[in-house]
């Protein structure tokens, strides 16, 4: 009997060869898309704070440009990723984490994903009113703004908090991800390999 659970649990692409001892694991394009947003987040967190140190100037131009056309990337996969998030339900955590923490790791996924449109929308939004046209790689956007100084410095204010914010909540799941491994093995880190 429970053979036949397993093999038909197997053959619904949920469990890995570890399956056996009940681990259960994300689909093969929900590991690919959580992999590919998260360097790409990590890459845009990092190049959004250097870009904001540098010197107002021409020099700085090519990194802006990169900067919005890749978050223009990001905000398509994450329509991507939760597309396919509500029609592949995540696997249930194992056994053994606490209702709390579950409540914690639920918690901080939702502001994650949340972020992951926010985040973009305001950086599309905030660039589009400097009055400046906007490109994605090189091929023009349309313009929904108009040259507004303070409603720029508002909306660019929010993009960088929101930035803040999404990367707290990245480290949380981070330190979420290395106390579980710790707690219940390797295993629980193969669920999104």
């Amino acid at each position: 009997m429970r053979e036949d659970r397993l093999e038909t649990a197997r053959e619904s692409n949920h469990l890995t060869p570890e399956g056996d001892k009940g681990q259960e694991r994300y689909t093969r394009v929900a590991v690919l898309l959580h992999w590919a947003m998260a360097l790409l987040v990590l890459f845009l967190l990092g190049l959004g704070w250097y870009m904001a140190e540098l010197p107002k100037g021409p020099e700085r131009a090519p990194f802006f440009a990169l900067h919005k056309s890749l978050g223009i990337v990001a905000f398509a996969l994450a329509f991507l990723r939760i597309g396919w998030r509500l029609s592949h339900p995540a696997p249930a955590l194992p056994p053994g984490v606490p209702g709390w923490q579950a409540r914690i790791a639920q918690a901080t996924h939702v502001g994650i994903y949340l972020l992951l449109f926010l985040q973009p929308l305001l950086g599309y939004l905030s660039a589009s009113f400097t009055g400046r046209a906007q490109a994605f790689f090189g091929l023009p956007l349309p313009q929904w703004g108009w040259q507004d100084k303070a409603l720029n410095d508002l909306l660019s204010d929010l993009h960088g908090v929101s930035a803040a914010v999404l990367a707290t909540l990245i480290g949380l799941h981070l330190l979420g991800t290395v106390l579980h491994v710790r707690k219940l093995g390797h295993a629980f880190l193969r669920r999104m390999m």
